[in-house]
């Protein structure tokens, strides 16, 4: 008799752990169907793409993606006040099968741009002046224009920046990504 006593507490515990793991997976796959393509999933997808790229502000040069997503306009930011600039070079890398840059262009008032590389899925750029400026922490410095070709998530990389100030210092920066 005790045996049929264990045997059956053993059979009830294994049911309800059985039981407990087929609901959990029950669960977690309506939720994910209620969330996938509805307003509410689409809201938390964006919300969370969001947060992960305001992350990267804590590098001297960051990129942050306008909120309109059918125009792909990529602003490149400084969290730091830069002093004396005489001369900006950026370099930016993404995916050339989903990505193309229709045009990158200087947000600092008198400057030239220049493109030094220009190939499929890199781009180097200098923005020079004829007088030294100063840049204000959080301000635009260039503006990327991009066309997205795929839904695919892809991302663009600002990587070897630096800039060379009025006595002809060359200062590295540091860099961030974002995803598009």
């Amino acid at each position: 008799m005790n045996k049929d006593i264990i045997k059956k507490y053993r059979l009830q515990k294994i049911t309800s752990n059985i039981s407990l793991i087929a609901l959990s997976l029950a669960l977690a796959i309506s939720i994910n169907f209620v969330l996938s393509d509805t307003k509410i999933g689409n809201s938390l997808k964006t919300n969370l793409q969001e947060s992960n790229k305001t992350a990267n502000n804590s590098a001297d040069l960051y990129m942050e993606l306008e909120k309109n997503w059918s125009n792909r306009v990529v602003h490149i930011k400084s969290s730091k006040d830069i002093s004396e600039v005489k001369n900006i070079w950026l370099s930016f890398f993404y995916e050339s099968n989903s990505i193309k840059v229709k045009d990158v262009v200087s947000d600092i008032a008198n400057t030239d741009v220049l493109k030094l590389v220009d190939t499929n899925g890199s781009k180097t750029i200098s923005i020079s002046s004829s007088s030294a400026k100063n840049i204000k922490a959080w301000d635009s410095i260039a503006t990327i224009f991009l066309e997205k070709t795929s839904n695919k998530l892809e991302n663009l990389n600002l990587l070897n920046t630096n800039f060379t100030d009025s006595k002809n210092n060359t200062y590295y920066l540091s860099t961030s990504w974002t995803e598009l």
